[in-house]
């Protein structure tokens, strides 16, 4: 398992990714919160995650599929690991 540190600096990398392509835009509570920031500190990462619920609708489908069938999907994607 990857040291805290390392998933939140790949975090605050997706949600800058995220935020500039905004194709996603409108699946869940995740995306208005994330456009009004242009830095993303750990405990904006933290806070963005805890909105996920995980519905995995941000993925291309076959992703999407894949995550849907994974074991331990209870989880945030976003809190752990970052699939």
């Amino acid at each position: 398992m990857q040291p805290l540190s390392n998933l939140i600096a790949e975090g605050e990398r997706l949600m800058v990714i995220c935020n500039a392509c905004r194709y996603c835009e409108g699946y869940c509570a995740v995306f208005p919160a994330m456009e009004r920031r242009l830095n993303f500190s750990e405990t904006d990462v933290n806070y963005l995650a805890n909105l996920c619920h995980n519905c995995a609708e941000c993925y291309p489908k076959s992703e999407r599929d894949r995550i849907k069938t994974m074991p331990g999907r209870d989880s945030c994607v976003w809190a752990h690991g970052w699939l």
